[in-house]
């Protein structure tokens, strides 16, 4: 398992530490992230984490706090589309090597990742993936790409993370998205939450294992506020029924406090009303530490 010191890290970014890194996420997508991550380590899945489209690190920072000392985190960004392309690469290492927990596990591939092959990957992390983000070009041929190499580097129970899902400014990545998964490299893998912007597949069995620990977490959290919404709006659902995406079943996180931190740094809320920012403060965007129920979770399932 992580250390207490890396669990109260963990803890801290994705409350509120996160705001500090310059990028985009969703906290409700941080918070998701964190608990599947711990999942894992609780299952007993080795494996690396990774991420296509670095930009400043804000999730790949996240990534990196989920990681185990033996396993290793790797970036994938030419950087060329930032404004700073070395000074970006070098803040994101520099950030990694401020944590004691995260320090000397990054590795950056500098490279278009629509050019890169597996065994180029292989070469930094030749154990494959339990945790990778696709964040790169959003066309669609690059998104399919990406999601295809990715596919090919991802160990049995690996979660792939494919973001921009329902960016209405970003239309190539649902179509790139859909190809992959109804591609004859996607069709192993079946979506199991959509959460903040982002996509969550696994191989087939593994995404119904996810799903089902998704399912009883919200059921045991019904009244913390991540959970509120999705919980009420499940229990609308005739029982056992649950929206689909390519014949999969699937949990929608649904979340009124949510909000995304732009990339300058100001919060942006996303309500179904008009509200103040002193509300980011406000107990419906309040969430009980991510660690704490976690294995608060754990024990009731044990």
């Amino acid at each position: 398992m992580l250390s207490s010191e890396q669990k109260a890290a963990l803890d801290d970014y994705v409350n509120i530490g996160h705001r500090n890194t310059p990028g985009w996420l969703w906290q409700s997508a941080a918070y998701i992230t964190a608990l599947l991550g711990m999942k894992q380590i609780e299952d007993g899945l080795d494996g690396n984490l990774g991420e296509i489209g670095v930009w400043q690190g804000r999730y790949l920072y996240l990534l990196g706090l989920l990681s185990r000392p033996e396993e290793k985190v790797v970036g994938i960004d030419s950087f060329v589309h930032s404004p700073d392309p070395e000074g970006f690469a070098r803040r994101v290492e520099n950030r990694f090597n401020l944590e004691a927990s995260t320090a000397g596990k990054l590795t950056l591939i500098k490279e278009d990742s629509t050019k890169l092959t597996p065994e180029r990957v292989r070469q930094v992390a030749p154990e494959g993936f339990r945790l990778f983000s696709v964040d790169g070009g959003h066309l669609c041929d690059e998104v399919l790409s990406d999601s295809q190499l990715v596919s090919q580097l991802m160990v049995p129970g690996g979660i792939m993370i494919l973001d921009d899902i329902l960016n209405s400014t970003c239309p190539g990545v649902i179509e790139g998205t859909l190809e992959f998964l109804k591609s004859p490299q996607g069709s192993d893998f079946a979506p199991f939450c959509l959460v903040g912007n982002k996509l969550l597949v696994s191989d087939k069995a593994s995404a119904e294992h996810y799903r089902q620990y998704l399912l009883q977490v919200i059921h045991e959290n019904k009244d913390a506020s991540i959970f509120r919404d999705t919980a009420q709006t499940i229990s609308d659902f005739p029982e056992g029924v649950y929206p689909k995406l390519c014949g999969s079943d699937l949990i929608v996180i649904t979340w009124s406090g949510d909000y995304l931190i732009s990339d300058n740094g100001a919060p942006v809320l996303i309500r179904t009303k008009v509200c103040d920012m002193h509300e980011m403060n406000g107990p419906d965007v309040q969430l009980p530490p991510v660690v704490s129920l976690f294995e608060r979770s754990a024990a009731v399932a044990s």
